[in-house]
């Protein structure tokens, strides 16, 4: 477990838009990279309504491939954001334009779906040992919505519960 007050976020419209960066300055509480070995690993960036206490309800942002977490106007209703980043997707880009994915696998998103299921089992056993949230919602945002899909299906083909109050998907891509 990596923990840092290193905000990925820093940057987001600061010169476009300083109000709206102002915002997210705010609000922004840590990221937490879990590493899990073999250059994977999941960061969360938690943000919250309140930098001094935990609201009751949490929302977690599962962000697509290609994609981060924009929606901040979220923070104004009485909830925490902690946003999910597996590896490739938001902030967590461990593919480099050194390194890109090679072209047949840039539609694929990630290559394993269990390993994918893995990184967010990871991500939620840390998150249920660390935090406590009376009501969480998982909201999956374009191929976040895909993980998310996957996910829940591996949770339900496992017989394991599903412990979130609401599923939102927004724009899931979806084949």
């Amino acid at each position: 477990v990596i923990e840092s007050d290193s905000n990925p976020f820093s940057d987001y419209f600061k010169e476009d838009n300083p109000k709206y960066h102002e915002k997210i300055m705010r609000h922004y509480v840590k990221t937490v990279e879990l590493v899990l070995g073999n250059n994977k690993s999941v960061l969360l960036t938690e943000f919250r309504k309140n930098k001094d206490r935990r609201a009751e309800r949490v929302l977690y942002y599962a962000c697509g491939y290609d994609d981060y977490f924009y929606h901040f106007h979220l923070l104004d209703f009485d909830l925490d954001v902690v946003v999910i980043d597996i590896n490739g997707f938001g902030y967590n880009k461990k593919y480099s334009k050194s390194k890109p994915y090679e072209v047949e696998r840039l539609f694929n998103f990630f290559d394993d779906v269990s390993e994918v299921c893995e990184i967010m089992k990871v991500a939620f056993d840390y998150i249920k040992s660390n935090y406590y949230y009376s009501k969480s919602y998982l909201y999956g945002h374009s191929t976040g919505g895909t993980v998310v899909i996957n996910y829940l299906n591996h949770l339900q083909m496992s017989k394991k519960p599903i412990d979130f109050t609401k599923v939102i998907l927004c724009s899931p891509l979806t084949r």
